[in-house]
């Protein structure tokens, strides 16, 4: 069972950063150079990566690093200049 109370006091520790108009013009930059560098053709390959480019766009706006370990980090990082992010797996 989940200790709900742990897991609020964690939520608080964060701030929430909202997506701005700046974010979604940026967000849209992105998911066409993806897919353009990718050539998909598919609606719903990219609906599934719609999250991962919300988040690189977010960073990118707030001048932020994103960690994460996925690999399209690595291709967005390629495609858009000013975007960081790290793997602290590797």
């Amino acid at each position: 069972m989940c200790n709900t109370g742990k897991n609020l006091k964690t939520k608080e520790s964060f701030t929430i950063l909202p997506i701005s108009s700046t974010g979604a013009k940026v967000f849209g930059e992105i998911k066409k150079a993806y897919k353009d560098h990718r050539q998909i053709t598919s609606k719903e390959t990219m609906k599934k990566l719609n999250i991962d480019i919300i988040l690189a766009s977010t960073a990118i706006v707030e001048s932020c690093i994103l960690v994460s370990p996925d690999n399209i980090y690595s291709v967005l990082a390629k495609l858009r200049k000013g975007f960081k992010y790290e793997n602290w797996l590797t």
